[in-house]
């Protein structure tokens, strides 16, 4: 990760803050035609009841036993989509926290400087002699 200045990571974009409006909305409107759904399942009922009596029972109840489960289904996405939201969120504090807290951590002098690890020594050591391998052409 790389490291950042102290006043850029005191600094807290738009895009992290920004809610999903989009999503929000649409988690409104799923709501919303859910409640609707029942409304239209329960007047169906009862007009349906009204006009053709009591030997229409079981063709009504599957019709809305139906819409029910559509309407649920709905409001289930809804609730989804709100998880979506606070997912969201959580991952853009997450990255904001993240940010904080390598800004806040010193540098390492191996991450300053290229590391000359052992095989650079080896290469450039004149009285490096090769261990024991397989000769050259073999």
């Amino acid at each position: 990760m790389q490291h950042t200045t102290p006043s850029r990571a005191r600094q807290v974009r738009r895009s992290d803050i920004e809610p999903y409006s989009a999503l929000r909305w649409t988690n409104e409107v799923f709501k919303g035609l859910a409640g609707f759904l029942l409304l239209v399942a329960i007047v169906r009922f009862v007009v349906g009841l009204s006009q053709y009596g009591v030997p229409a029972l079981p063709a009504l109840g599957i019709e809305a036993a139906r819409l029910f489960v559509f309407a649920v289904a709905l409001w289930g996405a809804a609730d989804l989509g709100r998880l979506l939201v606070d997912v969201g969120h959580d991952i853009r504090t997450e990255r904001v926290l993240l940010t904080r807290l390598v800004s806040r951590t010193p540098e390492r002098p191996e991450d300053a400087a290229p590391a000359e690890g052992p095989a650079h020594r080896r290469a450039t050591d004149p009285g490096h002699e090769p261990g024991p391998g397989p000769a050259p052409g073999d």
